[in-house]
């Protein structure tokens, strides 16, 4: 099992990378800065194509194989499914013309409509993801779309109020394999909180052929009953072990994996395919060294956005549990989310093998482990 690092690498980062010897790269590449940067929007606009040539040959130099995660902001997807909904209204294309009286009578008439938008949409779609692969295709043979669909963070409900990811999806990989027949088609990171619902969404919908690889993004959303554990033992005057919370936190996390891929594998062969497993965006917010002292005060501060930071040896024995399950359902490639972590408050910034001080935590060396590995 491969594994790589999520986000754009810089220069002074190279030889950390060469460090820790992995393997992969996944970095975003947006195809809608016209639209996001508040430009209007009509079927058959000039959009601004995107080269990053320049940085996919630097990763190549670096032994790195590049996945491109085409992406567009939520609020482009937006613009573009109203602009579309006015284009079609406009030419008397819609069955009906009605005037709403509110915002959610208005929501409710694009959703009666939203198979004839969503093809305006898709058709705008298919132009665009062409003239990105047609630059980079003979670099790039790894192609996700939307990373993280079904992230209320990121796509803020868009696809399951406007359009229909998987029929963008089917979109997506057509452009894909017009330009580059040889290319792979990834999904966006199926599975936030180890859900496999979405995967389910594109297999209803008739797409289970439309892409190449399976792509998962793991991440545990629940606190696995941390919050109401340290409630408890406060209003009982108790000391909260924190140890016996997470010796059984970490048994339920990994039969919840383990239930999940089982699943996936057999609703995908259940529809006749069986796609590879990958994994574009993984990882644990965990704090670097916390000395005793202050390892009271840090446990008190462990569940930003209802996720809990783990000290590092915790943090230690997740990734390598995770790790394990993953290899043991036969990924191809763990992707870990980022290589440093940032001063931003949301737990997905503290995921890094890096502190904010620059220095190097305890899961460096996990990572580095598993990467000699492959």
């Amino acid at each position: 099992m491969d594994i790589g690092i999520h986000g754009r690498i810089a220069p002074e980062d190279h030889d950390l990378i060469r460090e820790l010897g992995v393997t992969w790269n996944k970095v975003g590449i947006a195809v809608d800065y016209d639209i996001s940067n508040g430009n209007e929007w009509s079927p058959g606009c000039i959009e601004v194509a995107i080269d990053e040539r320049g940085y996919v040959e630097r990763m190549a130099d670096l032994g790195l194989r590049v996945v491109l995660d085409v992406r567009t902001d939520y609020r482009s997807l937006s613009t573009q499914a109203a602009a579309a909904f006015k284009w079609l209204a406009a030419r008397g294309m819609l069955e009906s013309n009605e005037n709403p009286g509110t915002h959610e009578e208005a929501i409710a008439i694009c959703k009666r409509h939203a198979k004839a938008t969503q093809a305006v949409v898709c058709e705008d779609l298919k132009r665009r993801v062409s003239t990105v692969v047609r630059i980079h295709k003979d670099l790039v043979a790894d192609w996700e779309f939307w990373g993280e669909w079904n992230c209320p963070h990121t796509s803020r409900g868009v696809f399951d109020s406007l359009l229909s990811y998987p029929g963008l999806l089917a979109t997506f990989g057509e452009a894909v394999r017009e330009e580059a027949p040889e290319a792979r088609v990834w999904t966006g990171g199926n599975g936030m909180d180890i859900d496999n619902r979405w995967i389910g969404y594109i297999l209803e919908a008739g797409h289970g052929a439309a892409f190449d690889v399976c792509n998962f993004h793991p991440y545990y959303k629940s606190d696995f009953g941390l919050a109401d554990a340290m409630s408890e033992c406060e209003r009982e005057g108790k000391r909260f072990d924190r140890r016996a919370w997470f010796a059984d936190a970490l048994v339920a996390q990994g039969n919840m994996m383990r239930r999940s891929f089982a699943e996936a594998r057999a609703w995908l062969q259940a529809d006749g395919n069986d796609q590879p497993f990958a994994c574009t965006e993984w990882g644990r917010p965990h704090y670097g060294p916390v000395p005793e002292d202050t390892r009271l005060w840090a446990e008190s501060n462990v569940v930003p956005n209802g996720v809990p930071m783990l000290f590092e040896d915790e943090a230690i024995a997740a990734m390598n549990q995770d790790l394990e399950v993953m290899e043991a359902a036969g990924f191809e490639v763990v992707i870990v989310h980022t290589l440093r972590d940032t001063s931003a408050s949301h737990w997905g910034e503290h995921c890094g093998l890096i502190g904010t001080d620059g220095q190097k935590k305890a899961t460096f060396d996990v990572v580095k482990e598993w990467a000699a590995r492959a």
